[in-house]
Protein backbone atom coordinates (compact mmCIF):
# COMPACT_ATOMS: atom_id res chain seq x y z
CA UNK A 1 0.00 0.00 0.00
CA UNK A 2 1.31 3.44 -0.89
CA UNK A 3 0.95 6.41 1.43
CA UNK A 4 2.01 10.03 1.56
CA UNK A 5 5.31 10.92 3.18
CA UNK A 6 5.90 13.68 5.71
CA UNK A 7 6.58 16.46 3.18
CA UNK A 8 3.53 15.54 1.10
CA UNK A 9 1.34 15.61 4.20
CA UNK A 10 2.74 19.02 5.16
CA UNK A 11 1.96 20.34 1.65
CA UNK A 12 -1.55 18.87 1.75
CA UNK A 13 -2.18 20.55 5.11
CA UNK A 14 -1.80 23.97 3.42
CA UNK A 15 -4.75 23.31 1.09
CA UNK A 16 -8.43 24.12 1.28
CA UNK A 17 -10.18 21.39 3.34
CA UNK A 18 -12.05 20.02 0.31
CA UNK A 19 -8.80 19.79 -1.66
CA UNK A 20 -7.20 18.01 1.29
CA UNK A 21 -9.96 15.39 1.15
CA UNK A 22 -9.49 15.04 -2.61
CA UNK A 23 -5.77 14.40 -2.12
CA UNK A 24 -6.42 11.70 0.47
CA UNK A 25 -9.13 10.14 -1.66
CA UNK A 26 -6.82 10.12 -4.71
CA UNK A 27 -4.21 8.00 -2.95
CA UNK A 28 -6.94 5.64 -1.69
CA UNK A 29 -8.16 5.28 -5.28
CA UNK A 30 -4.61 4.54 -6.45
CA UNK A 31 -4.31 1.85 -3.79
CA UNK A 32 -7.46 0.14 -5.20
CA UNK A 33 -5.99 -0.15 -8.71
CA UNK A 34 -5.24 -3.69 -9.86
CA UNK A 35 -2.59 -2.92 -12.46
CA UNK A 36 -0.06 -0.09 -12.56
CA UNK A 37 0.03 1.79 -9.24
CA UNK A 38 2.80 4.37 -9.21
CA UNK A 39 3.58 5.77 -5.77
CA UNK A 40 3.32 9.55 -5.71
CA UNK A 41 3.84 12.63 -3.61
CA UNK A 42 2.73 16.25 -3.40
CA UNK A 43 5.54 18.73 -4.09
CA UNK A 44 3.53 21.92 -3.75
CA UNK A 45 0.27 23.06 -2.19
CA UNK A 46 -0.87 26.58 -1.33
CA UNK A 47 1.46 29.40 -2.41
CA UNK A 48 1.75 33.03 -1.38
CA UNK A 49 1.80 35.76 -4.02
CA UNK A 50 5.61 36.12 -3.77
CA UNK A 51 6.05 32.33 -4.11
CA UNK A 52 3.79 32.28 -7.16
CA UNK A 53 5.60 35.26 -8.65
CA UNK A 54 8.92 33.43 -8.28
CA UNK A 55 7.44 30.57 -10.35
CA UNK A 56 6.20 33.11 -12.92
CA UNK A 57 9.68 34.63 -13.21
CA UNK A 58 11.04 31.30 -14.46
CA UNK A 59 11.65 31.54 -18.18
CA UNK A 60 11.22 35.29 -18.06
CA UNK A 61 13.84 36.81 -15.73
CA UNK A 62 15.33 33.57 -14.33
CA UNK A 63 16.57 30.48 -16.19
CA UNK A 64 14.21 27.69 -17.18
CA UNK A 65 11.08 27.07 -19.17
CA UNK A 66 7.91 29.09 -18.67
CA UNK A 67 5.71 27.01 -16.37
CA UNK A 68 2.88 29.37 -15.47
CA UNK A 69 0.95 32.33 -16.80
CA UNK A 70 -0.16 33.42 -13.31
CA UNK A 71 2.12 36.08 -11.85
CA UNK A 72 0.52 35.86 -8.40
CA UNK A 73 -0.57 39.49 -8.31
CA UNK A 74 -2.50 40.47 -11.43
CA UNK A 75 -3.37 36.88 -12.33
CA UNK A 76 -3.68 34.55 -9.36
CA UNK A 77 -2.89 30.85 -9.50
CA UNK A 78 -5.22 28.17 -8.15
CA UNK A 79 -2.32 27.39 -5.81
CA UNK A 80 -2.97 30.68 -4.02
CA UNK A 81 -6.53 29.67 -3.13
CA UNK A 82 -5.42 26.24 -1.94
CA UNK A 83 -7.20 24.42 -4.76
CA UNK A 84 -4.15 23.20 -6.70
CA UNK A 85 -1.37 20.69 -6.14
CA UNK A 86 1.80 19.82 -7.94
CA UNK A 87 2.60 16.12 -7.77
CA UNK A 88 5.22 13.63 -8.92
CA UNK A 89 5.52 9.90 -9.32
CA UNK A 90 7.86 8.23 -6.85
CA UNK A 91 9.79 5.50 -8.67
CA UNK A 92 12.89 3.65 -7.50
CA UNK A 93 13.28 5.96 -4.52
CA UNK A 94 13.20 9.26 -6.40
CA UNK A 95 10.81 11.78 -7.90
CA UNK A 96 9.95 10.93 -11.49
CA UNK A 97 7.98 12.90 -14.07
CA UNK A 98 7.18 10.11 -16.54
CA UNK A 99 4.13 11.29 -18.52
CA UNK A 100 2.36 7.93 -18.28
CA UNK A 101 2.75 7.74 -14.52
CA UNK A 102 1.60 11.34 -14.09
CA UNK A 103 -1.49 10.63 -16.24
CA UNK A 104 -2.40 7.63 -14.04
CA UNK A 105 -2.04 9.78 -10.92
CA UNK A 106 -4.11 12.58 -12.49
CA UNK A 107 -6.89 10.06 -13.21
CA UNK A 108 -7.03 9.28 -9.48
CA UNK A 109 -7.28 12.99 -8.65
CA UNK A 110 -10.00 13.43 -11.29
CA UNK A 111 -12.00 10.51 -9.91
CA UNK A 112 -11.71 11.93 -6.39
CA UNK A 113 -12.71 15.43 -7.53
CA UNK A 114 -15.73 13.99 -9.34
CA UNK A 115 -16.77 12.17 -6.16
CA UNK A 116 -16.72 15.51 -4.31
CA UNK A 117 -18.66 17.26 -7.09
CA UNK A 118 -15.77 19.56 -8.01
CA UNK A 119 -14.89 20.71 -11.50
CA UNK A 120 -11.21 20.16 -12.26
CA UNK A 121 -8.36 20.71 -14.69
CA UNK A 122 -5.21 18.68 -15.23
CA UNK A 123 -2.03 20.42 -16.40
CA UNK A 124 -1.43 17.68 -18.95
CA UNK A 125 -4.45 19.00 -20.86
CA UNK A 126 -3.62 22.72 -20.67
CA UNK A 127 -3.69 24.40 -24.09
CA UNK A 128 -0.73 26.77 -23.70
CA UNK A 129 1.75 24.87 -21.51
CA UNK A 130 2.14 21.25 -20.48
CA UNK A 131 2.27 20.82 -16.72
CA UNK A 132 1.47 17.11 -16.29
CA UNK A 133 2.30 17.22 -12.58
CA UNK A 134 -0.41 19.81 -11.80
CA UNK A 135 -4.04 19.27 -10.77
CA UNK A 136 -6.55 21.91 -9.71
CA UNK A 137 -10.18 22.15 -8.72
CA UNK A 138 -12.66 25.01 -8.97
Amino acid sequence: MIKYGKTSLENIATLDPVMQRICHRAIAIMNRRKLSRPDFGISSGRRTAPEQNAKWQQGRTTPGAIITHADGYIVESAHQSGFAVDFFAYIDGRADYDAGSLALIAMCFATAANEYGKRWAWGGNFSTIIDAGHFECY
